[in-house]
């Protein structure tokens, strides 16, 4: 440094341990000064504001980490969904094939019946029209199956053109409390939503004691130890210290800590209400869910009935056909209805499955690993 600063010069020559007596301090002259210095700092008291922000930082990072979770959780969801949707569309397949085959062996056996004048035209032209709709219903399957399997490539991060080979009879098994109040207490302590909600109301409050620390004075603790010399030939016979305790206390900020406050004290207020909210969805989507879950399994119950109901109307109505005793007609609609029931059924099963893999979801069983597939 240099200069001709009368207060500098005053200050400097006392740190060089120079200063001359009778020095003209209005006309003091030029001087130079090289100082080397080791300075240390530290605070002792800040009104906790550090161990606030780490305990903020701390919350935040583990309100990322149930982000995540509820983000792979919805992933889960969804690849279970679609590979449910191929199970099932796969099953449209082959029942609509069945339904196929067995229209056309009927078609041949009723040509050779028109060709022997043993049945009418009429009879004839209804199973061209039910072949012609078994074909449509094939190609309607195999379509639907090609889309399933393409939306679980998308799931799964694949493209679409990926192809997927499928294991028959791969499923997955969930281990779901079998009564509601079961799942909501592990969807109340289990679900990353409340999770993440709970982190932010924690944040609210750590943020509102870190507004109101603003009101608490800091302590910090500062020293210096330095050389000065104007040629820079320093020596400790001429070295110089420093230490002190500062207290520093805001008396008035222009009444910004007092509005730090409020706005903090709205912020928690706002992440209770939003506390709440969440609580009530997830005590709602648990609730739906076992209810779909019920719904389904009714469903499922009523179908495997009918199945085996439609089954049996289906053989006999076929003998009488064979027989002669029952028209085309009949036959057709009993075919129809036996079909239809084995396609209620099916779609009730993985209804009821995918209802349990909802459940699953809703009481985040995943974060308890209940899920093992077979």
């Amino acid at each position: 440094m240099q200069g001709d600063a009368p207060s500098r010069y005053l200050m400097t020559t006392i740190d060089q341990r120079q200063f001359q007596p009778g020095t003209d301090f209005n006309q003091p002259g030029w001087f130079e000064n090289w100082e080397t210095a080791a300075v240390a700092e530290m605070n002792l008291y800040n009104g906790n504001r550090d161990r606030l922000g780490v305990q903020i930082a701390e919350s935040e990072r583990k309100y990322r980490e149930s982000a995540r979770r509820e983000i792979a959780d919805g992933i889960r969801t969804a690849v279970i969904q679609a590979w449910y949707n191929i199970l099932a569309s796969r099953d449209y397949v082959e029942i609509s094939n069945e339904s196929l085959d067995t229209i056309s062996a009927q078609l041949q056996i009723m040509n050779v019946r028109y060709r022997a004048g043993g049945a009418l035209k009429s009879d004839l032209l209804s199973l061209e029209v039910r072949l012609a709709r078994a074909q449509e219903e094939v190609v309607r399957s195999k379509n639907r199956l090609e889309i399933a399997k393409t939306a679980l490539a998308g799931a799964m991060g694949l493209g679409p053109d990926t192809n997927l080979e499928l294991k028959a009879g791969t499923g997955v098994l969930f281990n779901v409390p079998g009564t509601y109040d079961e799942g909501l207490t592990a969807a109340l302590s289990l679900r990353p939503e409340i999770r993440k909600i709970r982190e932010k109301v924690y944040q609210a409050e750590k943020a509102m004691s870190l507004a109101k620390s603003g009101y608490i004075p800091k302590v910090d603790f500062n020293s210096r130890y330095w050389m000065a010399d104007p040629d820079g030939s320093f020596s400790t016979n001429r070295d110089n210290w420093t230490a002190g305790v500062i207290l520093t206390w805001a008396l008035f900020t222009g009444f910004s800590t007092d509005a730090q406050v409020k706005a903090a004290t709205a912020g928690l207020n706002e992440a209770l209400a939003a506390d709440r909210k969440t609580l009530l969805a997830v005590k709602t989507d648990v609730k739906t869910a076992y209810l779909r879950l019920k719904e389904a399994g009714e469903r499922l119950s009523v179908a495997e009935k009918s199945v085996e109901s439609a089954n049996e109307s289906f053989e006999l109505v076929r003998q009488q056909y064979l027989g002669g005793s029952a028209g085309i007609t009949r036959y057709l609609d009993s075919e129809l209805a036996r079909n239809r029931s084995r396609i209620h059924t099916a779609t009730a099963y993985y209804d009821r499955e995918k209802s349990r893999a909802a459940v699953c979801r809703a009481i985040a069983c995943w974060e308890g690993e209940a899920v093992k597939t077979e």
